[in-house]
């Protein structure tokens, strides 16, 4: 199974993805500019807890961008947009 790798951090959730994307170099009007490189990239959702069930804190963790996160997987359960209910394109992300 192929590692999912940190993206950041929003409240006390870790969004994770499943490819890491580079960025390209450009000038418009002589003003550097980067854009993301294009890919096959799923987001996902990874909720942490302790041993007492207690959402932990993911900063403590110390993660650095695009590290990967071995032993998780994305689930195929869809994250659900909390008004709509409909699917927002990420999943969530479980332990293998």
């Amino acid at each position: 199974m192929a590692n999912l790798f940190f993206h950041k951090i929003v409240n006390n959730t870790i969004i994770v993805k499943t490819a890491v994307l580079g960025s390209k170099k450009s000038t418009i009007n002589g003003v550097t500019v980067y854009d993301r490189e294009q890919g096959n990239v799923t987001y996902g959702l990874l909720c942490l807890m302790d041993d007492k069930g207690n959402s932990l804190n993911p900063s403590s963790l110390g993660l650095k961008k695009d590290q990967p996160i071995p032993g998780f997987q994305l689930s195929t359960n869809p994250v659900l947009d909390q008004e709509t209910d409909e699917p927002t394109g990420m999943f969530w992300a479980e332990s293998i």
